[in-house]
């Protein structure tokens, strides 16, 4: 149940004017009965509106039951529904039906009918208000509702051919109370033809009222109304009551959610939204009203017994948080120690605000701080954490002063949900794309909710579905209540009405080249965020000492570059930028030595940052901003942002003059060609083909060697060369007793290529699949094998069907209660390791790894099993040491662990004692971080746990389990798999599609693609059937890891099997030729490589070759932004435009020059063929790390 208490004061006042023009209003005397008429039926009609809702929830076996009682008082509110359908006429009455009617418009009329249908005389259906009317031990007495009930049973046993007769008691003005139903009856009855005047009927009706304690005297007067007056002994004993018992509440649990099913001790729960102001802006009179009316219906549903969560949705983050960051960064610098004396927000807000609007250069930082804090980096948060404490200071001070209870839980707490609420609704189809945005429609209503805006952002419409989802969903709330005014509709019009009017949105091309620039500003964003969250440990101090004794001024600089101290560790060295830079995890070894990759991006990176901090010595704070270039090499943008920095300090320069002075500083460096400076003082870099020459002659002597990039975690410094940093990386984790399906397929192959990547760059990785091989569904699976195969002891069951068998034990799990009882009885057993069971427990797990061996086999997937099982032992200690450190708390029966920033709590113990999945997964991190020495730990799953996985990494951090370590600690997840209707993979029959059939429909497909191009009569029988693999495989993982993990993809095989386009198939084709180049000139890799040392690599000779060598060189820039951010679409892109290169290169390009008569071979171009040899190399290298066998024929 939803209900929204707002203030229409708009609609209100429009439908008053309406009204009030009416002739019947001219006459005051007459406007003041009516409207003292219209609260009565407001009443009423609110009564009839809850019945509605309560007629569907009434089970038939409730209806029986009541059939049996002689009070049959509920029949009233469904036949009254049904009455207010019909046309009236102009009499008193029939307006007073019509109000009802108009009460209800807002309901679904078939639930209208459908309820009233099933109104009999000998069945009643109870309303929200008539159920438990009469007083009790805990609750008081509710007058008109026995009344009402009273005067319905008169009405039907006087009526009964007639079940919708309107049943019509209001409070009386010179009466106790009115029952005005003998018009409205006496009309209807007429129309049938049987001719009854009101006065009639309301004898009939009297005469046929029940004999009750309630009533003291029955008249009806004038054209039928019943007048009651309340018996002078009942008014004594409630009074009486009132003074014995105090001021009870009505019984009124009923309202909303299964009541019945909750048990007397489980209260229906209301969440009620109320109040809500915004941090760093002080209370306003505009607050008073939603925080008071909030206030006091949650006081009223406390009153009554709702279980009632008081929630403060404050407007806790946005954009306005990076303005207000930076400003507090300028202006009390010292906040990171010493919390600063804030004492009036609001003037600090409009402070930062005129900044923002005035000052180029603090605006830019404060865009800065926006996007650190929405990767949550440390020092911002803490910023953040400032200024809502200061805001929450004066909003708790109003709350005291008024005497109201609220809990905080702002926009902050729902950011993570909000991508998961988008999932949902692209799965549902509910997203429609308009004008580029991605909008919801909702019928009866003109707008559309904007989920996903133009630029990828989220709205308000985002988070606020992502609040009712949580609400609903996580709080299991059974009403939902938002006390929020009515007028924000035409401000968010008006502004979308403002910005689209904006000069920059009526120019397309000028948006899609702010679009493009962002992109670009991302990628080093994210090289600026990881900074602060991993710090890079500094080089040895020896090495460091003998690189700056060597005398060639190159290797001075590139000395510089390496011995640059990290970003965040101690400031006082940064004051020096002539002679000191900052470091990155990008910047740090990025030159090439015997065993490693040369990082490009990264040493540019640092030269500019040498050369920024020698122009400008007195301001360490300024953007260095390096991208890849779209018309050149590479681009730094940093001469606009320290322009505007700069004038705004007062020293006043133009973009182009910075570029200038920057480009004048720029150390030489051998990677460098030709640096020029054009526009808005944008720096485009040619890299030397000198440079580009050296490189791909590493690769071709040396290979494709990876980046150093170990020292991104771990105590890298201590642990000697030897000693490689540990990756802890959990993947694939199916569960026992059930075949592998679609669902798996993500986790097992993102997980697989990360893991290769780690290998293929140094990293000491453990690769562990988390089997879901321990819990009670074991009770069953094992009492089944006792009693279809009791030769399990000796002999092993013939258990060919895991997934039947355990379909099986779980139609006889919930339908025989023997058996039922049994299997809990093993798992008893299994928990205190029976012998026995035990050995049927390992039974069935070996049924079920045999089938998941297949799947890895096939897959090409190495993984370790280690289940749930493993860490059962360990989870007693885990409960222990968390009760030692204070860190558990008990909270309805349950042992629970608060963690900061989450609202719920780990669930470590239940109330039987028992232990969940909270309990199992703190002790399998503890266990990889303490008993594995983990440096890094990866969880491969979906991201439907990103809340689940936020916690258990908080409570690592709680328990102390990663102080004074440099670990890493990510949640790789992902989305779902889709077909090509756009909704959840699944069979025909509707069922998930298992693994091993998707696999085995891959390989016949390959094949049929094979001999559609004819391989099968260039190929061997031997050569085809691994083709038909590679192709069948390498397909299905590439089309997964191409896309985004983050978003859901349409699983597709004629696209994945399409040889055009950036597929696996278009990939391993351009392999494959390039590979056959060298076998039609006659030349061996062996022959290549020894050809390598004397042959000149000049590129500079052909446009088409340089492009090409430049694009081979960037990989190992992109395998370090693929690892940094474990997204590996980034690396099929780059595979894609390698691929694209080549082909371009190839079609201008001959590295074979035949005879076109005789076909014979007249020139063989070796600078070529070795350029397609380290494309070759470098493709080879990118296919292994995605799990993808390529092919030298095909």
């Amino acid at each position: 149940m939803i209900s929204v208490a707002a203030y229409l004061e708009d609609e209100v006042k429009e439908l008053e004017t309406q009204l009030f023009s009416r002739p019947e209003f001219k006459d005051n005397r007459k406007l003041e009965e009516l409207r003292t008429e219209n609260e009565k039926l407001n009443y009423r009609a609110n009564i009839l509106i809850r019945s509605i809702e309560e007629l569907k929830k009434q089970q038939p076996q409730a209806n029986a039951t009541e059939t049996k009682q002689g009070d049959n008082k509920d029949k009233k509110q469904p036949s009254q529904t049904k009455s207010t359908e019909k046309k009236q006429d102009d009499s008193k009455h029939n307006k007073q039906q019509s109000q009802a009617k108009s009460s209800e418009s807002n309901q679904n009329d078939n639930k209208n009918k459908k309820a009233t249908t099933t109104t009999t005389t000998s069945t009643t259906n109870k309303s929200h208000f008539t159920a438990g009317a009469h007083g009790d031990s805990q609750h008081s007495y509710r007058v008109l509702d026995t009344l009402i009930g009273l005067f319905e049973q008169a009405i039907r046993k006087a009526f009964p051919e007639d079940t919708t007769l309107p049943v019509l008691v209001v409070p009386g003005r010179q009466t106790d109370y009115q029952c005005n139903s003998a018009m409205p009856i006496a009309q209807k009855i007429t129309a049938t033809g049987k001719k009854m005047i009101p006065t009639e009927v309301a004898k009939i009706i009297v005469e046929n009222l029940p004999t009750h304690g309630i009533i003291g005297k029955i008249e009806y007067s004038g054209p039928g109304f019943i007048n009651v007056t309340l018996a002078s002994e009942f008014v004594s004993g409630q009074i009486r009551n009132i003074l014995l018992k105090g001021v009870l509440p009505p019984n009124v649990l009923n309202l909303v959610g299964n009541h019945g099913s909750q048990g007397e001790n489980k209260k229906p729960k209301v969440v009620i939204d109320f109040s809500s102001p915004n941090i760093a802006k002080e209370m306003h009179v505009g607050h008073l009203r939603s925080t008071i009316i909030g206030d006091s219906i949650a006081r009223l549903l406390e009153y009554v017994g709702f279980d009632v969560l008081r929630l403060n949705h404050l407007g806790d983050w946005g954009t306005q948080f990076g303005m207000l960051i930076a400003h507090l960064q300028d202006i009390y610098p010292e906040y990171k120690t010493k919390s600063p004396p804030i004492s009036d927000l609001l003037s600090f807000y409009k402070e930062s605000k005129k900044r923002f609007d005035s000052d180029p250069d603090f605006k830019q930082r404060a865009y800065e701080c926006v996007v650190k804090l929405q990767a949550f980096d440390p020092d911002i948060i803490h910023a953040w954490k400032l200024i809502c404490d200061v805001s929450r200071q004066d909003f708790e001070y109003i709350y005291k002063e008024l005497d109201i209870k609220i809990i905080d839980r702002g926009e902050s707490f729902y950011q993570t949900r909000m991508i998961d609420v988008i999932k949902e609704l692209e799965s549902k189809h509910l997203l429609k794309l308009e004008e580029g945005r991605k909008v919801m429609f909702l019928p009866e209503i003109d707008v559309p909710l904007t989920i996903v805006k133009t630029d990828g952002s989220f709205t308000y419409d985002t988070s606020d579905m992502a609040t009712i989802k949580q609400r609903l969903e996580e709080e299991n709330a059974d009403w939902l209540i938002y006390v929020i005014d009515s007028g924000q509709e035409d401000e968010v019009k008006e502004l979308e009405t403002q910005l689209f009017n904006r000069p920059e949105f009526k120019d397309n091309r000028k948006l899609e080249a702010l679009r493009a620039e962002n992109e670009k500003l991302n990628y080093r964003a994210n090289i600026l965020i990881r900074v602060k969250y991993r710090r890079i440990k500094k080089q040895q101090s020896q090495a460091n000492a003998t690189e700056a004794k060597q005398d060639d001024n190159k290797d001075k600089k590139q000395s510089l570059q390496t011995k640059s101290p990290e970003s965040n560790q101690n400031n006082n060295k940064t004051k020096k930028p002539t002679t000191t830079s900052k470091k990155t995890y990008f910047t740090s070894n990025a030159q090439d030595d015997s065993q490693h990759s040369y990082q490009i991006l990264n040493t540019l990176i640092s030269l500019f940052e040498q050369a920024i901090r020698k122009s400008f010595p007195e301001n360490t704070t300024l953007p260095i901003l390096v991208v890849p270039g779209q018309q050149t090499d590479y681009q730094c943008n940093s001469a606009m942002p320290i322009a505007q920095k700069l004038t705004a300090a007062g020293k006043k320069m133009v973009s182009t003059e910075v570029a200038k002075i920057i480009v004048e500083n720029l150390p030489e460096h051998r990677i460098l060609e030709k640096i020029e400076y054009s526009g808005s003082g944008f720096i485009n870099i040619t890299i030397s083909a000198e440079f580009v020459s050296e490189q791909i002659r590493n690769i071709l002597l040396r290979g494709t060697l990876p980046p150093n990039v170990l020292n991104i975690v771990g105590n890298h410094e201590s642990q000697g060369e030897s000693k490689k940093p540990k990756v802890v990386i959990d993947f694939s984790s199916p569960n026992i007793a059930k075949e592998m399906h679609v669902g798996h397929l993500r986790s097992t192959i993102i997980g697989d290529s990360i893991a290769r990547l780690l290998e293929y760059v140094g990293f000491d990785v453990l690769r562990l699949n988390h089997l879901g091989d321990w819990g009670t569904q074991f009770g069953m699976l094992i009492a089944h094998l006792q009693d279809i195969y009791p030769e399990y002891k000796t002999k092993s069951p013939p258990i060919s069907d895991l997934l039947s068998f355990y379909k099986e034990s779980k139609k006889r799990f919930d339908t025989e209660l023997n058996f039922k009882q049994r299997a809990y009885g093993c798992v008893v057993k299994l928990q205190a390791f029976d012998p026995d069971i035990i050995h049927a427990w390992k039974l069935i797990c070996d049924v079920s790894r045999q089938d998941f061996e297949y799947i890895y086999k096939e897959l090409d997937t190495k993984i370790i099993d280690r289940g749930e099982s493993f860490y059962q032992s360990r989870m007693l200690d885990i409960v222990k040491e968390l009760e030692s450190k204070n860190l558990l708390k008990l909270e309805e029966g349950r042992k629970v662990m608060f963690l900061p920033d989450i609202d719920v709590p780990l669930t470590i113990v239940k109330t039987d004692g028992s232990f969940t999945y909270d309990t199992s997964d703190m002790a399998t991190i503890k266990q990889r971080l303490e008993e594995e020495n983990a440096d890094w730990l990866i969880y491969v799953i979906d991201s439907g746990q990103a809340l689940h996985m936020q916690s258990i990494f908080a409570g690592a951090k709680v328990a102390g389990w990663t102080a004074g370590k440099n670990v890493r600690i990510d949640h790789v997840g992902f989305g779902v798999v889709l077909g090509e209707d756009g909704k959840k993979l699944k069979s025909r029959s509707g069922e998930t599609i298992r693994l091993r059939d998707l696999l085995d429909e891959g390989v016949e497909r390959s094949m049929v693609k094979l001999k559609e191009k004819k391989r099968d009569q260039e190929l061997t029988p031997a050569e085809l059937e691994k083709a038909q693999k590679s192709v069948a495989y390498g397909c299905i993982k590439y089309a997964d890891l191409s896309h985004n993990r983050t978003s859901d993809y349409i699983f597709s095989f004629d696209r994945m099997l399409d040889d055009r386009g950036n597929t696996a198939a278009y990939l391993l084709y351009a392999y494959t030729r390039i590979r056959s180049i060298s076998r039609t000139a006659g030349v061996d890799h062996a022959v290549l490589k020894a050809m390598t040392r004397d042959i000149e690599l000049n590129f500079e000779i052909e446009e088409r070759e340089l492009k090409l060598a430049k694009c081979i060189i960037k990989y190992a820039d992109v395998f370090t932004r693929v690892l940094d951010e474990l997204l590996m679409h980034g690396l099929c892109e780059f595979m894609y435009q390698l691929a694209t290169a080549f082909t371009d290169f190839y079609d201008r390009c001959y590295c074979i020059e035949k005879n076109r008569q005789t076909g014979e071979i007249i020139t063989i171009h070796y600078r070529r063929i070795l350029l397609c040899e380290a494309t070759a190399n470098v493709l080879k290298q990118c296919f292994e790390i995605l799990g993808i066998q390529p092919l030298e024929k095909m």
